[in-house]
């Protein structure tokens, strides 16, 4: 498995920060997927690379080959390296691993509800603002738009549960 000083890792930081061949970063990005690691494609910014790790926990490899250890990281490292927008934030949030088996068909075990819990967001970034009083106090709202569709607001409730 990759860690921080991951010599594929170390390798691909060097070449992208040194102007190397595109071909050969391009190959040793193909070969992460080797690893383990998920190419985003056009659920993650261009050239980034996710994995759940054991705790179930989202890792990031940027396209700069920065090991990014969760979702937070990950939106901390594009605000430091400038490509933080509202689509990139929205893509890191939103991120599901496509290739985690999901049975949605299965019927929950008995006494337990079948409704799905609403994600929680524990430290969420600045681009949540306070609601007005629609909401309950201590509820936040962003506005989230992909690609050409149209926006919709998200909300957050004052517990970090986000709808």
């Amino acid at each position: 498995p990759l860690c921080a000083l991951s010599p594929t890792l170390k390798a691909l930081q060097h070449l992208v920060r040194n102007g190397g061949n595109s071909e050969v970063i391009e190959s040793i990005r193909n070969s992460l997927v080797h690893d383990g690691w998920t190419a985003g494609g056009k659920l993650l910014p261009p050239n980034w690379f996710c994995k759940v790790n054991s705790s179930h926990l989202y890792l990031f490899i940027s396209s700069e080959g920065d090991l990014l250890k969760s979702k937070a990281h990950a939106v901390q490292h594009m605000k430091k390296t400038g490509i933080f927008t509202i689509e990139n934030n929205a893509l890191i949030e939103n991120y599901r691993n496509p290739n985690m088996k999901r049975n949605l068909n299965r019927a929950p075990p008995t006494g337990i509800s079948s409704r799905r819990n609403p994600m929680r967001i524990i430290h969420p970034d600045d681009s949540w603002i306070p609601a007005d009083d629609t909401l309950p106090s201590g509820w936040k709202v962003k506005e989230i738009q992909f690609d050409s569709n149209k926006p919709f607001n998200m909300l957050l409730s004052a517990s970090g549960h986000k709808f």
